[in-house]
């Protein structure tokens, strides 16, 4: 249960990172849940948002290195949310070092 909790934080949260970054932690939710049932809306939806962490490192100043071949590959093995995860802190650690 808890990484539909996971997932719709992490996209809450990068909608409120930057409004420039288009996203619906509601229905990227319900197409990552619901949605398994057509198999196609959760990879879609988790292509999205690996892209849009990537978006919010670009936009935080750092490294854009999220990559979404590497997501869907470390996701079979189990760990697609702690990539994802550990890019998204890049996020947070950019925005709190001094430039």
């Amino acid at each position: 249960m808890y990484p539909f909790v996971w997932y719709y934080k992490i996209n809450k949260e990068l909608r409120e990172f930057d409004p420039s970054i288009e996203v619906k932690p509601g229905i990227s939710l319900l197409a990552s849940s619901l949605g398994a049932v057509l198999l196609l809306p959760p990879i879609i939806s988790w292509a999205h948002t690996t892209s849009r962490v990537k978006q919010a490192q670009k936009l935080a100043g750092g490294n854009a290195g999220c990559s979404m071949l590497l997501s869907f590959l470390i996701s079979f093995l189990g760990f697609g949310s702690v990539y994802i995860q550990s890019e998204l802190n890049k996020v947070w650690r950019q925005q709190t070092t001094p430039s």
